[in-house]
């Protein structure tokens, strides 16, 4: 399971780059530059296979518009890269530096520099192959018609990328497309209650007599973000040697080298020829991966919402919208089943997780932006409002108590900070 979870993030790394789409069209651009020329010389150098509107002139014309071509895009290419690292650092600064990965990964800026490179590369490869001798000349009329086209092309991404930076630094466009992210990490990690396989315990014991007295701590090799857990080998590591293993920490907590990963009991059992198997079943990194873990959406929705509320900004609106997108998550999670604590290996228990909760959910999305917040009228709201639409939404009576409880927490907070009486009324 491990190694497919690497591959997944090795993946999701490189897709995610901004370098990756731009090299796949040079690269395709390099191969057409050789493929188009050969059709030419397979064609007899005829100006006839193209119409004549397109080109119909000789050598140094063909020259001239490629010279050109290949000069302006490679000059629109630097351009719209410093636009593109004004937009960067705008967004740093107003949105935080996490949120960068979004601009990075945005497919539409990938293929905006794509195209301009590539049309240059092309243009500068089939340059090469005119020739204006007296005794041999070569024109690839078929290599310049696409050289054109690709020019053309040129001119619609520009207008396009125009559009589409001035939409992308919208607080109300970065919102939603973490909004989505957020969602798509809830339905991959939170199974649908009709899983009735994670939705009814398994019957047996569920812990044996005594855990965790006496727990020997198993510590990392490394130090770094918790990307991924093999569950599935935990298991079958502590089914083999007569374990039971409790988890330290989850997906996104951070260890330290040498520092407590887990525990293992009973301490009779020696353990120190498994340190380097248990390590393997964690993949570290230098930073969170939104792939596997919901928390990192919500850390940045959140982070969105506080900025927004900071004196410098001053933007109420933009906090309203963060918590309109966590309340859709939180939604999504009160309906579905939470991953189970208790994980059996033939129908005793192995393995004692630390599952992200729906209540751990609801104080990392609304305790920060209610600290903040205090004194902002809209937001408070905003909070309680959404607080609302949630508890007919939610399945347990945990889930319901963590609401409420952040709605006391709430209204003590706007006792204390809200002096108007109408808004305290409002409240």
């Amino acid at each position: 399971m491990l190694r497919r979870v690497r591959l997944a993030h090795r993946w999701s790394q490189l897709s995610n780059n901004y370098w990756l789409v731009p090299t796949a069209m040079v690269t395709t651009a390099i191969g057409l530059s050789f493929l188009l020329p050969w059709i030419d010389h397979l064609t007899g150098n005829d100006r006839a296979v193209i119409p004549g509107w397109i080109y119909d002139g000789g050598p140094d014309g063909a020259r001239a518009i490629l010279s050109i071509i290949a000069g302006s895009m490679i000059t629109v290419a630097a351009l719209t890269f410093s636009i593109t690292i004004v937009g960067l650092s705008t967004a740093s600064q107003q949105f935080g530096p996490r949120l960068l990965r979004n601009f990075i990964k945005d497919r539409g800026y990938q293929v905006v520099l794509g195209t301009f490179l590539a049309t240059f590369v092309y243009c500068l490869l089939v340059l090469r192959t005119v020739r204006s001798n007296s005794s041999l000349q070569f024109v690839p009329y078929i290599s310049l018609a696409v050289g054109i086209l690709f020019a053309v092309a040129g001119v619609c991404v520009l207008v396009y990328f125009i559009h589409h930076a001035a939409f992308s630094i919208r607080a109300e466009t970065i919102v939603a497309s973490t909004g989505r992210e957020l969602r798509a990490a809830i339905q991959r990690l939170y199974p649908q209650v009709k899983d009735s396989r994670l939705a009814k315990p398994e019957p047996g014991r569920s812990l044996p007599e005594g855990f965790p007295s006496g727990a020997r701590e198993v510590s990392a090799e490394a130090s770094g973000y918790i990307q991924a857990i093999d569950s599935g080998r935990l298991l079958r590591l502590a089914h083999e040697n007569g374990l039971v293993l409790r988890l330290e920490h989850r997906v996104g907590h951070f260890v330290t080298q040498e520092g407590k990963l887990l525990e293992a009991w009973p301490s009779t059992t020696p353990i120190d020829h498994l340190r380097a198997e248990f390590n393997k079943c964690f993949l570290l990194g230098t930073q969170r991966s939104l792939n596997q873990d919901v928390a990192s959406a919500v850390d940045q929705l959140v982070e969105i919402a506080v900025r927004a509320l900071s004196p410098g900004i001053n933007d109420p609106d933009t906090a309203c919208a963060c918590i309109d997108q966590l309340v859709d998550g939180l939604r999504l999670v009160g309906e579905r089943t939470i991953p189970a604590a208790l994980l059996r290996y033939e129908g005793e228990v192995r393995l004692v997780t630390y599952p992200l909760t729906f209540s751990a959910l609801v104080d990392a999305a609304f305790s920060r932006i209610r600290q903040y917040g205090r004194g902002s009228v809209p937001v408070i709201l905003r909070l309680l409002e959404a607080i609302a639409s949630l508890i007919p939404r939610v399945q347990y009576g945990t889930h319901r108590t963590a609401l409420g409880r952040q709605a006391r927490m709430l209204w003590r907070a706007s006792q204390e900070s809200v002096p108007e009486p109408d808004d305290l009324r409002s409240i």
